[in-house]
């Protein structure tokens, strides 16, 4: 459960959005900082470590990351200022609490916090990087609180999902025929399957799971109809598909469960089942508002260290005369 956990807590904090930035000046050594500094942060040996030169430093190696997440906020918060909107101390405890799954909301607080922080640090992240996310969510979540109440197809497609026939599968995802190949000759050798979707499989989320995705009926629009279809036609735990060849990768697939309709009506889990899809179109929202807001800002970036940083993640500009995107055929 605890991995279960940790992943769910990564797709609240998604670790690519804030990946390590490798420094702009590798020739610098540790020894730079060391010198005569009028404001020195710390001494080694009577020898100080000034604060300007230590501050060049972490602007260098983490400074774009940082960057990000305080830029973000701060289009969030001039946003939800040019609406008249606030949010309170409650909001981000409340949205701090929306972040975590349910699973890590039922454990104690000790075990809560521990979980957070041993996510955190073996991500590289420290605990201002999240409270400035989660504020910056509050602030995206008040903004995106006027959402109309979801149709009700959705609401069933989500009650179908969760209390309908499903089925639970183990994913291999290989780039390669050759690799397949591979694979199925160490399955045909008696290694689990879990063990080979753990070692092999692309899926960088369900590889470490040995390959197993969570439940899903036979409509489920968040599988593709490849993978569903395939999954449906296994009868008994441990049969595997065919290999399918879906968007560029190959797959197969390993029965674990089959779950039968549960006995539930649609009226007594209706709303709770709207409130999550409302969640989830809240989320979408807030990600689209967010994607808006900042390419709708006028970002200005005078530390040269921090702006070599982000200008060379800048996409090069096109020629004199060479065709946009999109012009082609006009």
């Amino acid at each position: 459960m605890r991995r279960m956990i940790l992943i769910a807590i990564a797709a609240a904090f998604p670790a690519a959005a804030f990946a390590a930035v490798p420094s702009t000046q590798p020739g610098i050594q540790a020894t730079d900082v060391a010198g005569p500094g009028a404001d020195p942060v710390a001494k080694v040996n009577g020898q100080p470590i000034g604060r300007e030169q230590m501050t060049q430093l972490l602007l260098d190696a983490y400074g774009k990351k940082l960057l990000k997440v305080v830029v973000s906020l701060e289009v969030a918060k001039q946003q939800a200022k040019a609406k008249n909107l606030t949010i309170t101390r409650a909001d981000i405890d409340d949205e701090e609490a929306k972040s975590f799954p349910d699973e890590l909301r039922k454990l104690p607080d000790n075990e809560r916090v521990r979980l957070l922080d041993d996510y955190l640090e073996r991500n590289g992240f420290t605990r201002v990087e999240w409270r400035l996310f989660i504020e910056r969510q509050a602030y995206l979540r008040k903004l995106c609180s006027n959402l109309p109440p979801p149709d009700e197809k959705l609401v069933r497609q989500l009650f179908n999902r969760n209390h309908g026939e499903r089925v639970e599968v183990r994913d291999l995802e290989v780039e390669s025929w050759a690799k397949m190949n591979e694979a199925k000759k160490r399955l045909a050798n008696k290694e689990p399957f879990e063990l080979v979707a753990r070692e092999m499989s692309l899926n960088k989320t369900t590889a470490p799971l040995g390959g197993l995705l969570k439940p899903f009926d036979v409509k489920d629009p968040n599988m593709p109809e490849d993978i569903r279809e395939a999954a449906f036609l296994l009868k008994k735990p441990g049969d595997r598909s065919d290999e399918i060849n879906y968007n560029g990768r190959i797959h197969l697939l390993q029965l674990v469960k089959r779950y039968p309709p549960e006995n539930v009506k649609f009226e007594d889990v209706s709303d709770k089942l709207t409130a999550q899809v409302r969640e989830i179109q809240i989320r979408q929202q807030m990600e689209f508002s967010l994607r808006t807001i900042l390419a709708g800002a006028d970002i200005e970036i005078f530390d040269p260290i921090l702006r070599k940083q982000v200008e060379k993640d800048r996409p090069a500009e096109p020629a004199p005369g060479a065709p946009k995107a999109g012009a082609e055929g006009k």
